[in-house]
């Protein structure tokens, strides 16, 4: 029998490869599956999910806390580490990879000319566009790099999400969204 943490990743890794479903269907499928001598209980699917969302790098993990001042006490968000994710993403994803290598050969990042990061953020009502829910309103915030160019920007998987705030926690925060945006760059 394989140990845990081979077979959360063989199951994070059929995750990935597969459409979007839910746990609860991945482990059914996986229950129904002849191919695949292995099984997961959704429980089992979590503990994949968080394997990777846990794991370390060199830059720490990859989510961390941020703190916003507000009344009548802060409020923390949890925000993806940027440096972290860009090094999983680098390691872990050949055509990310092989894209960040390309730009680089046409345009090196030096300490004369790094690189410039740029920042995205937009107000989005997830679900029915027919039959909007505003109590779902979220804020959602993005980073990439101008150097990647605008055939790449234009495509929606150039773009990391760093972080998705309620909007209504949002606007409870000293500023609103610009105070959260500081506390996201810094």
């Amino acid at each position: 029998m394989t140990d845990r943490p081979t077979k959360y990743s063989k199951i994070e890794s059929l995750r990935r490869k597969c459409p979007h479903v839910s746990a609860v269907a991945l482990s059914s499928i996986l229950k129904e599956s002849t191919q695949d001598p292995f099984t997961a209980s959704r429980h089992e699917i979590r503990r994949a999910r968080d394997s990777v969302i846990n794991q370390e790098t060199p830059y720490g993990t990859l989510f961390r806390e941020i703190e916003c001042a507000a009344s009548p006490s802060p409020m923390t968000f949890t925000v993806a580490n940027f440096p972290a994710l860009l090094h999983v993403a680098y390691t872990q994803c050949d055509s990310w990879r092989n894209l960040i290598d390309r730009r680089l050969a046409a345009k090196p990042s030096s300490f004369e000319q790094p690189w410039t990061l740029i920042y995205y953020s937009d107000e989005v009502t997830p679900g029915n566009q027919l039959q909007p829910d505003n109590s779902r309103k979220m804020w959602m915030f993005y980073a990439s790099f101008l150097e990647l160019g605008p055939d790449v920007l234009s495509q929606e998987d150039a773009w990391f999400c760093m972080a998705s705030m309620r909007s209504k926690r949002v606007s409870n925060i000293d500023a609103g969204v610009a105070q959260a945006f500081k506390m996201l760059v810094k």
